[in-house]
């Protein structure tokens, strides 16, 4: 049986537009009308069903994941801005090479990313944080972030370059800008687009200029790839990371957790006060000493590490506010997914926001709540999470994200001692804007103010 909906070929079948207009109100209708969660409709001009509860999507990324390929390439829109060659729209074996590639060359960076994040990072969030001017909180943490990533991969020190770093902000927003063009045929042949083509050869010369320099070694990540892979994947993958991919989706979760943090307060029942635990140093990513909060530690007596409460903040952030609404693939057989049967050559896009917030699997699934992940008794039975993807698939670069996040939040409201607040009403804050990424509609000014009590650190309670 194929899915309910309308996918047929006419001068008003696409709903390209309409999606992009508001994502969650086109999915929310569509369920409504055809009282399925799996429905089929016209999208970028090509057949497409949308899956849209937990089950389906599970079953897409995990269990049937070898049925399908990548779906990225549509249109030939992205391979143009990322290189053909990219790991983004490859398939079958090569893909393994790659993601081994691209992995050990992130995960073995550890100690870099964390100097990084010590000398670069925190004085920057120290300065946010401190300053009597409320900022445009993701805008001003998509800059350190996009610092922060061209010093890891391309060792381009801000404060050396600030002009580099200008320049490439510059490209790497006009490069973005041709993905945000996508939805309208108009703009891909004109002016935005060619915009974007020309923004990625300039990064590139940029980036093969920086190769020819006598008074340093070539960045190692590209180094490494270039022994296993030839230069142009090797280049193409270099443009992920050159471009405002990175910035803007840990921009966005960043943003989306400070948020949370000021309106729920969940630090104040989930962390312990100084005299019940000893803090834990946000540079031990080992350590298991109790705190208070929900669930079951074999080691900690019923509590909960400090490290496993900031991962419960995260995950909880990670399923009602992922960066990108979902993701897309194209079946290589016909398949029966669910009751619906589904063609070859048909594409899939699954929706990670509306997997995430499915009841069945997500009790009281519109709220903000990190114990869920902490009451899990057996933590292989959590259930998963699409942000990154999942299975074969899953995002490289997911537990490098996942760190870098956990660093960061440690050290506003540990090491550094704020609690977040709210400058505007709730309300203010609840209204999203989910594409290209998602992030609030209106500018969020959030107040950092020092815990009347001190830190952690200094032996009182935080977050008071």
């Amino acid at each position: 049986m194929k899915p309910p909906g309308n996918d047929r070929l006419n001068i008003l079948g696409d709903k390209t537009a309409e999606f992009y207009l508001n994502p969650k109100s086109f999915c929310e209708n569509r369920v409504a009308k055809h009282k399925s969660t799996i429905f089929q409709q016209r999208f970028l001009n090509k057949p497409t069903v949308w899956l849209t509860d937990y089950t389906s999507v599970h079953c897409l990324l995990y269990e049937k994941c070898s049925n399908f390929d990548q779906g990225y390439d549509v249109m030939n829109i992205l391979p143009q801005l990322f290189g053909s060659s990219c790991v983004l729209f490859q398939n079958g074996d090569v893909v393994i090479k790659l993601r081994e590639i691209l992995a050990n060359s992130i995960s073995q960076r550890v100690d870099k990313i964390n100097r990084l994040l010590e000398f670069q990072v925190f004085p920057a969030l120290d300065k946010m944080c401190q300053q009597d001017l409320e900022c445009d909180l993701y805008q001003t943490i998509k800059e350190m972030m996009t610092k922060l990533f061209l010093q890891f991969f391309f060792d381009i020190d801000a404060e050396k370059e600030p002009e580099l770093i200008a320049t490439i902000t510059k490209l790497s927003i006009e490069h973005w800008h041709g993905i945000t063009s996508i939805p309208t045929s108009i703009k891909l042949v004109g002016k935005v687009f060619q915009k974007a083509l020309n923004a990625k050869k300039r990064l590139i010369e940029i980036f093969k200029e920086r190769l020819t320099r006598t008074d340093s070694e070539p960045p190692l990540v590209y180094t490494e790839m270039l022994s296993q892979i030839g230069e142009e994947t090797a280049v193409d993958h270099v443009i992920v990371c050159i471009s405002a991919l990175l910035p803007k989706a840990t921009a966005s979760l960043l943003t989306s957790a400070l948020i949370q943090m000021a309106m729920h307060r969940p630090l104040d029942r989930l962390l312990p006060t100084a005299s019940q635990t000893t803090h834990v140093n946000s540079e031990d990513t080992s350590c298991d000493s109790p705190v208070n909060g929900g669930g079951d530690n074999k080691e900690g007596g019923g509590h909960n590490s400090e490290k496993e409460v900031f991962d419960a903040l995260l995950k909880e952030t990670y399923r009602l506010f992922p960066p990108f609404f979902g993701g897309r693939k194209v079946a290589k057989e016909e398949i029966d997914l669910g009751k619906y049967q589904i063609e070859q050559g048909q594409a899939i896009i699954y929706m990670s926001y509306f997997a995430h917030r499915d009841s069945k699997v997500f009790p009281y699934s519109e709220e903000y709540l990190p114990e869920r992940w902490l009451s899990v008794k057996n933590k292989a039975s959590s259930p998963s999470l699409f942000t990154f993807g999942g299975g074969k698939r899953e995002c490289v670069g997911g537990h490098f994200t996942h760190h870098i996040l956990t660093r960061i939040l440690q050290h506003i409201a540990i090491t550094s001692g704020y609690e977040v607040q709210l400058s505007e009403p709730e309300t203010y804050y609840k209204e999203y804007k989910w594409l290209p990424v998602s992030r609030p509609k209106n500018p969020v000014r959030l107040k950092f103010l020092k815990s009347s009590q001190g830190s952690l650190q200094n032996g009182s309670m935080l977050m008071s």
